[in-house]
């Protein structure tokens, strides 16, 4: 077997008829981003990986095995490839109801993978989903004017001024206490952050709550980030920027918008409780840290 780069051009010939929309997006941000690797058995393609850098860590985001090679350690090839040959943290998610789960979670076992949390995936359809406009209509849209009134006010990141942004970029060492780092969606142009789809929150000069969303395709969208600070946590204010965002995904024609929530982030899962069940869930993920 035979594992090499391949960029995505090469992919797109490599792979023609195993490709789908979400697999070319994986596979475009991995080689932009990370590495887009491939396997080869007796000089056919068969299968390959794609891992993008955030932050620290490198990311597996998508894999692939063609059909006649399954089983006969294509994915454990690239995997190991990609997790010998860096220094960073090496994370896979990996769906708790994916058809080859416990083959994938004894591959990673015994490449040295740990289990973490679990990750709890949603999706948002603002077309076709009432439950939404109800819940604005019934209490929302009071809860935004009271904060509103308490001096809160809602920017986007195309129109914030350079300090809100700083104060975002470096949120996750003020108070915020995120998971990730915002500051490589900031950094790395191939993760193509939309400013007019992220907001913030901010009273008196300081960021109180975001939201950091980027989209997929021009009617798929995901919000990498949902964060308040600790200190405003309980006041409603993270319902500020989370509207601005709905509002203006769905002005834009968007259908389908998803987050993931970290099942022990209580304050997160609060807020969604909060909200109605206006999100549908969709998978619970294993999370998987390369050590």
């Amino acid at each position: 077997m035979i594992i090499q780069n391949i960029p995505y051009i090469g992919y797109c010939f490599a792979f023609m008829g195993h490709r789908t929309p979400y697999s070319d997006y994986f596979a475009k941000e991995a080689d932009e981003s990370g590495r887009l690797l491939c396997a080869k058995i007796n000089d056919k393609f068969a299968g390959y990986i794609c891992a993008a850098v955030n932050g620290r860590e490198m990311r597996i985001t998508h894999a692939y095995t063609c059909p006649e090679y399954r089983g006969q350690g294509v994915f454990a090839a690239l995997l190991s490839e990609i997790a010998d040959n860096t220094d960073m943290t090496v994370r896979i998610n990996l769906p708790a109801e994916q058809e080859f789960h416990d083959a994938v979670v004894y591959v990673c076992r015994r490449l040295g993978f740990v289990q973490g949390e679990s990750v709890i995936i949603y999706t948002f359809r603002p077309d076709s989903d009432t439950r939404w406009r109800e819940y604005m209509d019934t209490c929302g849209r009071r809860i935004c004017d009271m904060l509103r009134r308490h001096g809160y006010r809602t920017v986007s990141f195309a129109d914030a001024d350079d300090d809100i942004i700083r104060q975002i970029y470096e949120s996750d060492k003020n108070g915020f206490g995120n998971p990730f780092e915002p500051r490589s969606f900031f950094d790395d142009p191939s993760k193509k952050l939309s400013y007019d789809l992220s907001f913030a929150a901010v009273r008196n000069g300081e960021l109180a709550a975001y939201t950091l969303g980027r989209l997929l395709t021009p009617q798929k969208g995901v919000l990498e980030q949902i964060a308040a600070s600790e200190k405003k946590r309980g006041t409603g204010v993270i319902l500020l920027p989370f509207a601005e965002t709905v509002e203006r995904f769905t002005a834009i024609g968007g259908k389908v918008a998803s987050y993931a929530i970290f099942g022990s982030n209580d304050a997160a899962n609060s807020f969604r409780d909060r909200l109605v069940d206006i999100a549908t869930r969709k998978v619970a993920e294993n999370y998987y840290l390369y050590r």
